[in-house]
């Protein structure tokens, strides 16, 4: 499923061939999905060489603590992957690697049984594997144990996703700058409708700019409009700022021009049975307005909404 949200913009639930209720039914779902929600980081859609990408992942991140000759520990990438972990199986791997397990349940969401009598854990794989498990030792879930882990892809403007990548309980892997440059700038949806309210800003605007608007151009809102989207660089931070003051916008608008502006791409994943997780995203960013009253930003909160369809599809 997806929504359009703003002109360019966009949350779906498209984020791998693999279905995140199917990412930890098997070691090939498990390689595929972590590779392609690795991916992103790199403005791709899945990785090349996919066995490789996921070993190189297995050691791609720091440790906490490191001596000499030390090995990096697992990357983001693995909290994408989800896991059911009932009490007897932590047990068990407790006895074979010794880990604290309050270390354990910081990252985890108990279950305490009462539904099907078997007391259990929902987490992910770099929990686990950065507690010193080895992938090899993993278990494998069902579909119906990873029915509540949800993933999405968002592509919103940088301020939105600035103000989101604050919920920590959430996991997110964002498409890097080092890597790829995302030059599509957001404009208000009013923007035209302001500028058409202003038609001396137009002339103002192609007359600094040099820029020749055609006679037959019966739209000059929309010809201005389509020139700053295209030609966002040749404007200064002032310029750019002080025309959107001078059309009225607040200054949660106005000052995020133009780097905070531009499009961003990310993925998120948490478990929707943990009420710390996207249950809270909701209750914060304003999903929830007859349950929680809270200021959000506009568009943040149209993200927020949208996020919440894609998640809560066919319930």
């Amino acid at each position: 499923m997806t929504i359009k949200v703003f002109e360019n913009g966009y949350v779906t639930d498209e984020v791998s061939t693999i279905k995140p209720y199917e990412a930890n039914t098997s070691e090939e779902n498990r390689i595929k999905f972590v590779t392609d929600c690795a991916a992103i980081s790199r403005g791709k859609t899945e990785s090349n060489n996919p066995k490789k990408r996921y070993e190189h992942l297995l050691k791609e991140a720091a440790p906490n603590e490191c001596g000499v000759n030390c090995e990096g520990v697992a990357g983001r990438p693995f909290e994408f992957l989800p896991i059911v972990i009932t009490e007897s199986e932590l047990q068990a791997l407790k006895a074979i690697y010794w880990f604290e397990e309050m270390a354990f349940y910081r990252f985890a969401y108990y279950d305490d049984g009462f539904k099907d009598g078997v007391e259990k854990y929902y987490t992910n794989a770099r929990v686990l594997l950065n507690l010193g498990v080895d992938d090899d030792y993993l278990p494998f879930n069902t579909e119906d144990e990873l029915k509540y882990f949800k993933v999405v892809k968002v592509k919103a403007p940088y301020f939105v996703f600035a103000q989101i990548r604050t919920h920590c309980m959430i996991s997110q892997i964002a498409a890097s700058a080092r890597v790829i440059e995302e030059n599509e700038i957001w404009l208000p949806d009013d923007f035209e409708e302001r500028l058409e309210e202003n038609w001396g800003y137009c002339d103002y605007i192609a007359m600094t700019k040099g820029l020749c608007i055609p006679s037959d151009v019966d739209d000059k809102a929309k010809f201005i409009s389509s020139f700053i989207k295209k030609e966002w660089r040749h404007f200064s931070v002032y310029a750019l700022q002080n025309l959107f003051k001078k059309l009225g916008y607040k200054r949660e608008i106005w000052q995020r021009y133009p780097q905070h502006a531009l499009y961003k791409t990310w993925v998120m994943a948490g478990w929707l049975n943990d009420p710390k997780v996207w249950n809270h995203f909701f209750l914060e960013r304003g999903v929830f307005d007859d349950k929680y009253k809270n200021w959000v930003q506009p568009e943040t909160k149209q993200i927020a909404k949208a996020i919440y369809k894609v998640i809560m599809k066919g319930k």
